[in-house]
């Protein structure tokens, strides 16, 4: 499906879901009405004073505020009579609204000519085919995340001994809600580097989850699919892929996933600085997690791509044993304790 198909598709849900909203209030009006007459008689009132006001303006605009001041004072005593009447009936006026998903846009998708960020977010989801992912990381939650899969063991390497996976986890989740409680006037990303398994996705799942319910504009991808993406919009109209590549540049927060499978795509590595680049310049945030350590990274890509990251990334490291592992072991008694 091209760009524009999804925005067509899109549109027509915002269509459909106002559409059933709006007609769900006139329904509960109309019922009113018939209950009572006078809640009607009063909504007509208040209804023709609008209009009266809007044509006395435009016959007269030097009196503009004169006349929206003595109607607006004819409207609110005709509203006390009504919250009164809707008081006795056991009713708020928020009931006889539509409920809109979107009470910014009253899901029409737009703010006068501007786009709201709830459709932004909704070609985003289709674009990137987030739709599944959001289902399956709505319970993936800072309140839901289980310290006791790390091992409260010093960590020992070559080296020598490391703080134990726990207390270097506690650092990491501690850094992370940071991140999301500071994030309009947070100036650096998040740059998570580990094997499989350590929880980097998992931590990436509760910061998009938190700023998606914040309303935020996300996008999350693993960089493979990512640059995929990037590279099918070529074969799309111009102005196709300069949305596509709007949304990447522009998006609150990019999460980019498994960052180095997309290094045999040549296209990549120039896309790559591209967008640190831009994103950086716009104070636009990023959350990077790679498989791959930070050696492998710094031979991997070109020095212009590590100068950006370091720039702009906090970096940290993820070790110990793989949770997924753990949460296999405690399977089975899981399941005989139900």
């Amino acid at each position: 499906m091209s760009y524009q198909e999804i925005v067509r598709k899109v549109l027509r849900e915002y269509d459909l879901k106002r559409q059933v909203v709006e007609s769900k209030a006139r329904d509960l009006k109309i019922k009113l009405y018939e209950k009572y007459p006078a809640l009607a008689e009063l909504d007509k009132e208040i209804a023709s004073i609008g209009a009266s006001m809007s044509i006395s303006i435009i016959k007269n605009p030097e009196k503009a505020d004169e006349i929206k001041k003595e109607s607006y004072e004819k409207m609110k005593a005709i509203s006390i009579k009504r919250d009164q009447i809707l008081k006795e009936i056991g009713i708020s006026n928020e009931q006889l609204e539509p409920d809109y998903e979107c009470p910014i846009c009253k899901d029409t998708g737009f703010i006068d000519s501007e786009k709201c960020k709830c459709f932004t977010q909704r070609i985003i989801d289709e674009v990137y085919q987030l739709s599944s992912l959001k289902e399956n990381i709505k319970h993936c939650t800072f309140e839901n995340f289980d310290f006791t899969l790390f091992s409260d063991e010093p960590y020992m390497t070559d080296k020598g001994p490391k703080p134990s996976p726990l207390e270097n986890m506690k650092v990491i989740y501690k850094r992370c809600k940071e991140f999301v409680e500071n994030f309009d006037t947070a100036t650096r990303g998040l740059f998570f580097v580990g094997k499989t398994g350590l929880g980097k996705t998992y931590l990436s799942y509760c910061i998009a989850n938190e700023l998606m319910a914040r309303g935020k504009t996300v996008i999350y991808q693993t960089a493979f699919t990512l640059f995929d993406i990037m590279h099918e919009s070529r074969f799309d109209s111009e102005k196709s892929r300069s949305e596509i590549l709007a949304n990447i540049l522009e998006c609150d927060l990019l999460i980019i996933d498994d960052l180095g499978t997309e290094f045999s795509k040549k296209i990549a590595k120039t896309e790559l600085f591209n967008i640190l680049n831009t994103r950086l310049i716009h104070k636009r945030k990023t959350v990077i997690s790679t498989n791959h350590s930070l050696s492998e990274i710094n031979e991997m890509y070109e020095d212009r791509v590590i100068s950006r990251m370091s720039e702009s990334f906090d970096f940290y490291n993820f070790y110990g044993n793989d949770v997924r592992f753990i949460l296999r072991q405690r399977e089975p008694s899981k399941k005989a304790s139900e």
